[in-house]
């Protein structure tokens, strides 16, 4: 009779074991990919024609994105970056400084993503051309839709020089909702 009940003791305590691993991993990482693309114009200090990027200047910039977890599949984004004080020089003798920035993503319906970078800013050669933004960004909070939202990936943005100079951008990662 004991080993009767040690057997139904022993299935109960693998079904339970099977349901925690089923139902806790599917719950508790419940995610999508989210990749984010866009295109508008930026203004700034660090936009200046002729000028090098600096310690402490700012790019601002912002326009229309398009995105697989965004309800129409389109909607806006800014983005504003501030540069740092550690320089360091490229190859061709253009300025990269460390880099952090909040930005927004606004869905077609209004929700909104909310989010935080770090990285570099890096003129694409000589001092005072084009430069770039590659850094992570991590969700920082959201509302309708993303109103839970969490999760991070990769930013790179491109930036031709002079007020209202086209950007680009794009963002990778995961996304929780």
């Amino acid at each position: 009779m004991t080993s009767r009940w040690m057997n139904l003791m022993l299935a109960l305590l693998a079904l339970a074991v099977a349901l925690v691993f089923a139902a806790g991993p599917a719950s508790a990482w419940a995610f999508s990919d989210f990749q984010v693309n866009g295109a508008g114009t930026a203004g700034g200090t660090c936009q200046a024609a002729m000028t090098p990027i600096a310690s402490g200047c700012v790019s601002n910039s912002g326009g229309d994105v398009i995105g697989g977890v965004l309800p129409t599949g389109a909607g806006t984004y800014t983005l504003s970056l501030t540069a740092g004080t550690a320089i360091a020089t490229n190859s061709e003798s253009g300025t990269c400084l460390p880099a952090n920035s909040t930005g927004q993503i606004v869905a077609g319906d209004g929700s909104v993503i909310n989010f935080k970078t770090v990285g570099w800013i890096c003129e694409e050669s000589f001092a005072s051309s084009n430069y770039h933004y590659n850094g992570t960004y991590r969700i920082d909070s959201g509302t309708g839709q993303f109103a839970t939202a969490a999760g991070g990936g990769s930013l790179a943005a491109t930036f031709v020089k002079g007020l209202d100079g086209p950007t680009f951008m794009k963002m990778n990662g995961t996304i929780s909702y």
